[in-house]
């Protein structure tokens, strides 16, 4: 294990929600959020390569993960018996 001598604070602004996210997520992986910071830095040097997702990715990765979510959800539903058969939707819209 490398070990870095700490020698310079760094502060910066986000969004309260946002970090208090990020800190339960880093929280589940053993990592304080200066760690995961001291991580992301050395990896930048070590790697010479900022390899996160861009807005547009993230954007489409939250919308993937919310429909996969949905989907298992209509699955459960569907599975416990919560549904409307052919016949039950055209007697209510009247087809």
């Amino acid at each position: 294990m490398v070990t870095v001598e700490k020698n310079r604070a760094v502060t910066f602004q986000a969004n309260k929600e946002l970090v208090s996210e990020a800190m339960t997520v880093l929280n589940k992986k053993n990592l304080t959020l200066s760690s995961a910071l001291r991580l992301f830095l050395q990896n930048v040097v070590v790697t010479n390569e900022v390899d996160l997702l861009n807005e547009e990715e993230l954007e489409k990765e939250q919308l993937f993960k919310k429909l996969q979510a949905e989907i298992k959800d209509s699955i459960a539903n569907y599975e416990a018996g919560n549904f409307y058969t052919e016949e039950e939707v055209r007697e209510h819209f009247g087809l």
